[in-house]
């Protein structure tokens, strides 16, 4: 295969970045919501998932209690999120298929024995396999039904479990299949990502970082930062379903008669 081919990876790599960063993207429904206050508020765990309300919460304590210059409390704000390892992770996996693709130049040695942790870089390349390929689609089908389930939501979303003073019952679109459709496309898109970097030709694997103890470490800790939004994701369900039916009564039974699955049709 010539090595030019591995370039073909590149645009996916981009997707799954993008998707990524789109996976939790409340901010982008919430511009639309609207600013009357709720009448059933939540706990605060309930507003976005663990990691970033921890790591957020650890900066304001850093702030607090050692008194941070205010700049610097929001460049740490910024640099603690998951967000900016997937997207140095992206960077380095472009930079070392173009460095591989490209041998010729005298940088490319050096470039390589930068940000491979093997003792043959070459012989490693990030590649698109057929299950590499399947993750990318996976990460992109489960933000498209995220996004739509937000457009659907419209300005009745919001990242609390909480009913507003004016809300009213969502039941078209794809609230008509299943009852949490914003869920179901973030446990696809999870899904997809956790296969994209597992899978044979991702980064983790071809860089050789997964090798090292370091690296393994990391990477355990890092899905399981990011994993801590599923169970938050599952729990909220029942707590969202209770509360819809507390509010709307008769009209939620009726609802959730004709779309009876939650998040996957026939299944759950």
């Amino acid at each position: 295969m010539h090595s030019t081919t591995f370039l073909i990876k590149i645009p996916a790599i981009i997707l799954v970045n993008m998707g990524y960063k789109t996976i939790g993207a409340h901010r982008i429904a919430s511009k639309r919501a609207l600013k009357s206050e709720p009448l059933v508020p939540t706990s605060s765990l309930d507003k976005r998932i663990w990691m970033d309300f921890v790591l957020k919460s650890y900066v304001r304590l850093c702030f607090f209690y050692r008194r941070l210059d205010a700049h610097a409390y929001i460049i740490i704000r910024r640099l603690c999120c998951l967000q900016i390892f997937q997207t140095i992770f992206s960077s380095l996996e472009i930079v070392m298929i173009l460095a591989n693709t490209f041998p010729q130049y005298p940088i490319t040695h050096s470039i390589l024995s930068n940000i491979t942790f093997s003792s043959d870089a070459y012989s490693h390349q990030p590649r698109l396999t057929a299950m590499s390929a399947l993750a990318a689609i996976l990460v992109a089908v489960g933000i498209a039904i995220r996004l739509r389930a937000y457009e659907d939501m419209g300005d009745m979303f919001t990242a609390d479990v909480t009913i507003r003073k004016n809300h009213r019952l969502i039941k078209t679109g794809t609230y008509s299949i299943v009852r949490h459709p914003s869920y179901t496309g973030y446990l696809i898109a999870i899904t997809g990502w956790i296969l994209w970097n597992l899978v044979e030709g991702s980064w983790l694997r071809e860089s050789g970082l997964l090798e090292t103890w370091y690296g393994t470490i990391f990477a355990l800790v890092y899905a399981t930062f990011v994993l801590l939004g599923v169970p938050v994701a599952i729990t909220r369900i029942p707590k969202e379903d209770a509360t819809l039916k507390k509010r709307f009564g008769k009209e939620w039974e009726e609802w959730a008669k004709n779309v009876p699955y939650a998040l996957f049709p026939g299944i759950f």
